[in-house]
């Protein structure tokens, strides 16, 4: 087998799985796994990064056995009828989240220097006073929180700089957005493994 999936978090409220994978040959797949629309658009990629992500994010996907199909909003943001899903890849690594009461985020990132290097894209003046940004765990949740906030309230034009800021990291995580009119705090979990951390931000209201 070329792949593991491990449940990570399963309760009334939250279900999150993780799938790893093998680089593998495209045509060593299983494309009997797809449903004929998800071999179409399947084909429809050309890289095989791209082709292995979406394979395996499917071959996840129907291990909820929530059997629902994941359609995208015209901003790109997966959905399905029924609930809420979020969806990340980082490297040979596949995380979906799903929940059928309450809108979700989720991000996976691996540890990785070229994130400390774009901090000025992504973190304000403040945050970087306020965070030790030395290790690869504070600046790895900063860039992965800001993420996971984006696809849950999926707002066109909100930025990571100048409208998510980072207000903890620790015991309790908190996050705040403004972006116009809109302002509100948001709790979130962190998972730390030993090459990635899992990040996920949900809005109860």
């Amino acid at each position: 087998m070329n792949f593991e999936i491990n449940d990570i978090i399963k309760n009334e409220e939250l279900h999150v799985k993780v799938l790893n994978y093998k680089d593998c040959n495209i045509n060593a797949l299983d494309l009997e796994r797809l449903s004929d629309s998800e071999r179409m658009r399947f084909e429809s990629f050309g890289a095989k990064k791209r082709k292995l992500e979406y394979y395996f994010t499917r071959v996840l996907w129907r291990s909820f056995t929530v059997h629902q199909q994941i359609n995208y909003t015209l901003t790109g943001r997966p959905c399905i009828k029924n609930g809420f899903i979020s969806i990340s890849h980082s490297g040979r690594t596949i995380a979906i989240s799903y929940s059928n009461q309450h809108p979700i985020g989720l991000d996976i990132e691996h540890f990785n220097p070229k994130i400390s290097r774009v901090q000025n894209k992504f973190l304000s003046p403040i945050e970087k006073e306020r965070f030790d940004l030395n290790g690869k765990e504070n600046m790895t949740t900063l860039w992965s929180i800001k993420e996971a906030v984006y696809k849950l309230l999926d707002i066109e034009g909100l930025s990571f700089k100048e409208d998510i800021e980072v207000l903890e990291i620790g015991k309790l995580n908190r996050v705040r957005v403004q972006f116009g009119l809109f302002k509100k705090e948001f709790t979130f979990s962190r998972i730390i493994f030993e090459t990635f951390i899992l990040i996920y931000c949900t809005d109860t209201v």
